[in-house]
């Protein structure tokens, strides 16, 4: 199953999540699987699929006794352990700092192979953008809706070279109506004042 193709249906970034962590219990024939979100210096677990009380756990104590190495982006693999299974913690990152960890527990050995690291990495890639998602979201949230609705005009505008007319072309609406707008938005278009008086 296509990566992408697994992760089609929800849009909220702890849909997103869920969705990530089946897909990958799925691609390594795992146990259990978490996605942890930093809050300051803990790890707080955001998504989980089976995890239970031993795994958050092994989190917390990998995080508090590895934090230097998981800060500097490297992975912990413990495979195997004494009942034969296996496990990896691997760091998430988002715009170049560390957003959380992602956890995964095999019932057999893993995560020795290359190919295998390459798998999480990829994972990883996808956590870190449902923690984008979840910043998007957050804005969102605390944003009033005329002050996105200014803002996506305005970056509109700029990436145009304001040009009303190819503005109007991308929303589907008028050129006046793009005027009307900006006028209520309190947006000031070269020219406007001028077609106004005329």
């Amino acid at each position: 199953m296509e990566l992408a193709e697994a992760l089609s249906g929800p849009t909220d970034a702890r849909g997103v999540a869920q969705r990530t962590l089946e897909s990958l219990l799925a691609a390594v024939n795992g146990r259990n699987a978490g996605l942890f979100s930093r809050q300051q210096e803990r790890m707080v677990l955001f998504a989980s699929r089976g995890m239970d009380q031993h795994a958050l756990d092994v989190v917390q104590k990998a995080w508090n006794e590895h934090k230097a190495e998981l800060l500097e982006g490297r992975a912990l693999v413990e495979s195997p352990l004494s009942d034969g299974t296996s496990f990896a913690i691997v760091p998430v990152t988002e715009s170049a700092s560390l957003a959380g960890l992602l956890y995964v527990q095999c019932d057999e050995p893993r995560f020795r192979e290359a190919r295998d690291m390459e798998s999480l990495a990829q994972f990883c890639q996808v956590a870190g953008l449902v923690f984008a998602l979840r910043q998007v979201e957050g804005y969102l949230e605390r944003t009033p809706r005329e002050d996105i609705h200014r803002q996506q005009l305005l970056v509109l505008l700029q990436r145009d070279g304001w040009n009303v007319t190819r503005v109007a072309r991308k929303l589907g609406i008028t050129r006046a109506t793009v005027y009307n707008r900006a006028k209520k938005l309190g947006i000031t278009i070269a020219g406007f004042r001028k077609r106004q008086l005329a």
